[in-house]
């Protein structure tokens, strides 16, 4: 019998139109020694948006890397607080994240952009002093999600679309997580059962408003009314469940092609999402899926000018860099080569 861990991400999920009282009222359960750890960007958004109430030593604003160093950091910077708050994109929350789980503190996470599960997930991903990826790590507690709608719905359409590409990713490379994890798709535990439903229900949610949204013009054309609820809360909470079915020992195709594409691009150009975009094209002739959907997905890609081959962009392949890239995710070399003989 396969162990299962299960373990839902926030505590609390909040959607808010003012973040500032929300943030006051949650963090007051917490204790009166906040500290923010933000991005240049998001912070701020965040004080634009009404809360301002914090001094300016406060918040420490970063632009470092996800690192076991960059961590370090932060955690002697926050060892007398009570509570932290990470606020922007993925890389400074999850250095929030792993600042408060090694000091054993509550975090609050709030994104600035639909591109951000790990306001959610149940895990951190870290890379090195240099970007390139190194892990994943769990996290035991997220105290609560804030999302501040309004601040997420005006977001550039750009990091949008990268976010509901990342968050179609959830179910192929759930079922694949799940059964190189030793589990029967047919006869799963409830709780996995569950997640893989939420997943299912993302997928096609958001595979079909990708498509609405492209009938609606150009990405630049689009207004905020564009964005509602649901779309926000499935890019940025469709990871709570998926990455709490079981321990982050290896990633799926999808993300194990964008750690790799870090590893190797200096200067990405393209999102993450946009990479894992790709990857899930990839990621579903591995799992064999069938080929109208298969076909459906390339579609997808080319609505939205992304790549449907492993292009420069995303990395120079070898044989090298396909071992690499199987080895991350549980692959063979071999198997993963068949499936890149298959996009062209």
């Amino acid at each position: 019998m396969t162990d299962l861990r299960f373990a839902l991400g926030p505590g609390q999920i909040l959607t808010t139109d003012d973040p500032g009282t929300t943030l006051d009222e949650v963090l007051s359960a917490f204790g009166s020694r906040v500290g923010v750890i933000a991005g240049d960007v998001g912070w701020p958004l965040l004080r634009q948006a009404g809360w301002n109430r914090l001094a300016e030593d406060d918040v420490l604003t970063i632009a470092a890397p996800a690192s076991d160093s960059t961590i370090d950091q932060v955690a002697t910077w926050a060892r007398n607080r009570d509570v932290l708050v990470g606020v922007g994109g993925g890389k400074v929350i999850d250095i929030a994240k792993t600042a408060a789980d090694r000091l054993d503190k509550p975090v609050i996470t709030v994104p600035t952009s639909a591109a951000t599960c790990a306001c959610s997930a149940s895990l951190s991903v870290l890379y090195g002093d240099d970007g390139g990826f190194s892990r994943s790590v769990p996290i035991k507690r997220i105290a609560a999600l804030v999302v501040p709608r309004q601040i997420v719905r005006e977001a550039p359409a750009r990091l949008l679309v990268s976010g509901v590409f990342d968050a179609l990713a959830k179910l192929p490379e759930l079922d694949w997580q799940l059964r190189t994890s030793g589990f029967d798709l047919a006869a799963l535990p409830f709780a996995t059962g569950l997640a893989r439903r939420i997943a299912a229900d993302i997928f096609v949610q958001l595979g079909g408003e990708l498509i609405a949204w492209r009938q609606q013009g150009a990405p630049e054309q689009w207004s905020s009314d564009h964005v509602g609820d649901d779309t926000i809360l499935a890019a940025t909470v469709g990871a709570a469940l998926v990455t709490g079915t079981q321990p982050p020992t290896h990633p799926g195709v999808a993300h194990a092609l964008y750690y790799e594409h870090r590893n190797r691009v200096p200067r990405p150009e393209l999102l993450h999402g946009e990479v894992v975009g790709t990857g899930i094209l990839v990621q579903l002739i591995m799992n064999g899926a069938p080929q109208a959907e298969i076909d459906a997905f390339r579609s997808l890609l080319e609505i939205y000018r992304l790549p449907t081959t492993i292009t420069p962009q995303i990395m120079e392949l070898s044989d090298e860099s396909i071992s690499q890239w199987a080895a991350k995710c549980l692959a063979t070399p071999d198997r993963l080569a068949q499936a890149l003989d298959a996009l062209s």
